[in-house]
């Protein structure tokens, strides 16, 4: 079966995919044990309601739900997003946890602005966001952004401690910081943790709100 998903971005599609709190079930296919919070791997088949990463990619890949071949087309492309994460799996739990000796974290340069949901996302399929509302039958893009490079973490460079005023000054002066700023993701809570500035918050329990 052939089909116009671009492979090199499977990975994409799996973390849209896996982007659940509840655990998903380990093999492709496997029965969902709902009583361990665990869930299915998203299926372009299972209808009853169409789930993030099915959406995203029956609206990128312009395809239709109601047509057997364009649901098969939808599934092909999450089994290849499934077989980029079953590698990283660790061994053992019946969840999915990632194994850390075969996987590892990287800085976020380039990140996506989402206009829905007004997050910062790490990645996105087909430069659309993956909040598309209930029902939408359009994309909706989301906003390529750089994410700024803190020059002294740990308020430390070259071997010497940095004052609150060079952060500060950085803080004023960076242009990707100001632009993330005027999109209103950049906050003063990020501006504390550039500084290392001790935070505490206090709130009421939600059910007491």
């Amino acid at each position: 079966m052939t089909t116009a998903f671009p492979w090199g971005e499977a990975y994409r599609v799996a973390f849209v995919a896996a982007s659940t709190t509840w655990r998903i079930a380990i093999s492709l296919g496997e029965p969902a044990d709902w009583r361990n919070r665990e869930v299915f791997w998203p299926s372009a088949h299972r209808q009853n309601r169409v789930g993030r990463a099915v959406h995203l990619l029956q609206l990128a890949l312009r395809l239709n739900l109601d047509s057997s071949a364009d649901c098969d087309r939808i599934d092909e492309c999450l089994a290849a997003a499934w077989n980029v994460l079953v590698p990283l799996r660790a061994s053992g739990p019946r969840d999915f946890q990632l194994d850390m000796a075969k996987s590892h974290l990287a800085r976020v340069e380039g990140a996506w602005f989402c206009p829905i949901t007004r997050r910062v996302l790490d990645c996105s399929f087909a430069g659309m966001t993956p909040y598309l509302p209930e029902g939408a039958t359009a994309p909706v893009k989301a906003v390529p952004i750089r994410m700024p490079r803190m020059p002294f973490p740990w308020r430390r460079r070259n071997g010497r401690s940095v004052s609150a005023r060079e952060v500060l000054d950085w803080l004023n002066e960076d242009n990707q910081v100001r632009s993330l700023r005027e999109l209103g993701v950049w906050s003063n809570l990020h501006d504390r943790i550039a500084g290392i500035v001790p935070y505490v918050r206090t709130a009421e329990h939600s059910a007491q709100q």
